[in-house]
């Protein structure tokens, strides 16, 4: 019964999270501030009260529409909502924490993972909408990456691979080329900092699956597309799953 208790509470955490990236992934393209600015309408501009903010709730009740304007809310944010809700709450059941006898270390590791999917949300998101990363996302990342370096060494873990990882992540932010697949190098990295080098094999090759059936149709239907494949969406979305499964397996559920 407790576990049920952790995993709905897992559940409603991510789904305020997801309504936290759902006004990130809108934001942070327009370089507005996401932490102190008010929500608003983006139609009307009329600034949102608590109720109108409930993550899934809200979008239901007001059927998908703006209380003061009437304009049609996207299902985007819905979507991205449930999605965060039920990821979450699978990333906590991957630990198999006995909640009553917790650590600090485990606390900080959930924090930190916590914030680093966060992350790779917004990045999913934004390059699904602009097919980039931002550069504030990429600074953000480095900060929470060298975080996560501090806590593996209080701990007693080897950090040399991790530090070889940030200063190659570092070089790609100082670069900062327009060219898309400077992005797919840092999230790979990024990826390879937090969850290793098994998984991010994995990321890669289903992403890789993914692009050749995605060109194999496109053939297929004879599309000439021209369009960015977003990439860093894929190796984001790949990577958390690929990474609650590994939690799975090592906590031997």
């Amino acid at each position: 019964m407790l576990n049920i208790i952790i995993y709905v509470f897992a559940f409603i955490i991510g789904t305020l999270l997801g309504s936290f990236t759902t006004l990130a992934v809108y934001r942070i393209p327009k370089k507005e501030n996401i932490l102190n600015k008010r929500s608003y309408c983006p139609n009307c501009n009329h600034k949102l009260v608590f109720w109108d903010m409930i993550p899934i709730f809200s979008y239901i009740f007001l059927r998908g529409k703006c209380r003061y304007c009437n304009d049609k809310v996207r299902i985007r944010y819905l979507i991205l909502e449930v999605f965060s809700g039920i990821i979450y709450m699978l990333f906590v059941m991957s630990l198999n924490l006995n909640i009553l006898n917790i650590g600090y270390k485990e606390l900080i590791y959930i924090l930190i993972s916590t914030i680093y999917i966060v992350t790779l949300i917004i990045i999913i998101g934004i390059d699904r909408e602009k097919k980039y990363v931002t550069r504030s996302i990429k600074k953000f990342g480095l900060i929470i990456s060298l975080i996560y370096i501090l806590y593996l060494y209080i701990v007693g873990v080897n950090i040399y691979r991790y530090v070889i990882y940030y200063i190659i992540l570092l070089l790609i932010y100082i670069i900062q080329n327009d060219k898309y697949i400077f992005s797919v190098f840092y999230v790979l990295f990024l990826t390879l900092l937090f969850t290793g080098t098994i998984v991010t094999l994995a990321t890669i090759i289903f992403v890789l699956l993914i692009l050749a059936i995605k060109m194999l149709v496109q053939e297929h239907k004879k599309i000439d597309n021209n369009k960015i494949i977003p990439i860093c969406s894929y190796i984001g979305i790949f990577n958390i799953v690929f990474m609650i499964l590994s939690n799975f397996v090592n906590s031997g559920m």
